[in-house]
């Protein structure tokens, strides 16, 4: 049986398909080895072009990236049970005004085994992810297991900004009863450039971060 894994956030450019991927990649590859599916569900099918691309490079794809709506995932479920792990790349957008039926991203939400929020620092970043987070909130009155994690992404250690997100993040877990991947994601530049058929497990930095996800996911 498969678990549903979504990054997700209404903010723009906080890593929602880079972690997708990075993730995917990993989970996929050695030293995992684990049958993964990414759902490409956003309408800029960002991950499916990325994919497009790698097919012209290699034939060995280490998992199947397939696109769909969300009405389509809901009635391929069956389908995509056969993974050990399915990532939903998801719009970055709340459905205000409709009811939870109405929401297309509330019918991948409510599917999920577990949901991370990328933040990243800045007040517009993490004032977006807050509302976000709100938003998701309130799907646990349809399915109270709801499973919310955060991520600190592009995160500099040195900077006041990352050192006042991680502040605020230990705030955010008590108020709204989450929890976070207490290792962050640096703001690397092999990270901004990954592909869909590369692990890097190895790399220190995102090591730390992809043991602690394993753990939680697994």
């Amino acid at each position: 049986m498969a678990r549903f894994i979504c990054f997700a956030n209404q903010k723009g450019g906080v890593g929602k398909t880079t972690l997708t991927a990075l993730c995917a990649n990993a989970l996929s590859l050695p030293p995992f080895n684990k049958s993964v599916c990414v759902v490409d569900a956003d309408r800029q099918k960002s991950f499916s072009t990325a994919r497009s691309i790698d097919e012209k490079l290699t034939n060995k794809l280490p998992y199947k990236v397939v696109e769909m709506t969300s009405k389509e995932v809901v009635a391929n479920i069956d389908d995509l049970e056969q993974f050990d792990f399915v990532f939903v790349d998801v719009q970055g957008k709340i459905d205000e005004g409709l009811s939870i039926k109405q929401q297309d991203n509330a019918k991948i939400f409510l599917l999920s085994d577990f949901i991370f929020i990328p933040f990243v620092s800045g007040s517009f970043g993490t004032d977006a992810s807050i509302d976000f987070l709100k938003h998701l909130i309130t799907l646990r009155d349809v399915k109270p297991s709801l499973t919310v994690w955060a991520v600190l992404n592009m995160f500099q250690s040195r900077t006041k900004e990352s050192k006042a997100l991680l502040d605020e993040m230990k705030v955010i877990g008590r108020v709204f009863n989450i929890d976070y991947i207490s290792a962050p994601i640096g703001n690397l530049s092999a990270y901004r450039n990954v592909d869909t058929i590369t692990s890097l497990y190895s790399k220190d930095n995102f090591k730390l971060f992809f043991d602690e996800f394993y753990k939680v996911i697994k």
